[in-house]
């Protein structure tokens, strides 16, 4: 928690105390309940099931409460990075954002009824855990070669990672890749991408 503060990913803590800031689950719900203008991501998704769910019911669905996914927070841009060597990355806004345990809604970021039946419908198709956070998309915004390090030659994107966005810009300080505001069918240059220290400065 302390690190996620530093970093400017959750808000202050509701009190301090002797052993440090203490938040309220009320607090860090409603922190990540609308996407977050200031962060972006990428994650791994399989040929089948995670290009299934954006190509035709345009969302992003993954575990809740894991280190390894973006359940827990929400950012506003996501890229889907297919698995093996290609490591291509196909961009998107997140449009809204909802959470379940198991069938039932525990948020929702939009009242739109034809967004909300989006997610609902989606779900309902293939929900295989009970705490489950689904992104709702738009339509890729563009797609381009990402390479996870610096010195990185082999093996695709294993994790979620999360990035900075500065308007359409995604990334960290001096290693930015900018997005195009409308979908576009021209490459984006190789993007390597940073660490979270680097998108995050302490």
């Amino acid at each position: 928690m302390d690190a996620y503060l530093k970093r400017g990913l959750i808000p202050g803590p509701d009190a301090t105390c002797s052993v440090g800031p203490l938040w309220s689950g009320a607090t860090l719900n409603r922190a990540r309940e609308q996407p977050i203008a200031s962060l972006a991501a990428v994650v791994p998704v399989d040929r089948d099931n995670g290009f299934d769910d954006a190509d035709e019911a345009g969302v992003y669905m993954c575990p809740d409460r894991s280190a390894h996914f973006i359940g827990w927070t929400t950012p506003s841009i996501i890229g889907l990075v297919t698995a093996g060597s290609d490591r291509v990355a196909q961009w998107h806004e997140v449009r809204a954002c909802a959470r379940f345990d198991g069938p039932v809604v525990r948020q929702m970021s939009t009242d739109d009824a034809a967004q909300q039946k989006r997610i609902t419908d989606a779900t309902a198709r293939r929900r295989n855990t009970n705490a489950l956070t689904v992104y709702l998309l738009s339509d890729p915004l563009a797609y381009g070669q990402i390479r996870v390090g610096a010195s990185a030659t082999t093996g695709g994107l294993q994790r979620a990672r999360l990035l900075a966005r500065r308007g359409q810009k995604v990334g960290a300080p001096g290693n930015w890749l900018t997005l195009p505001t409308k979908p576009t069918t021209t490459p984006l240059p190789e993007f390597v991408l940073p660490v979270l220290d680097d998108a995050f400065p302490k």
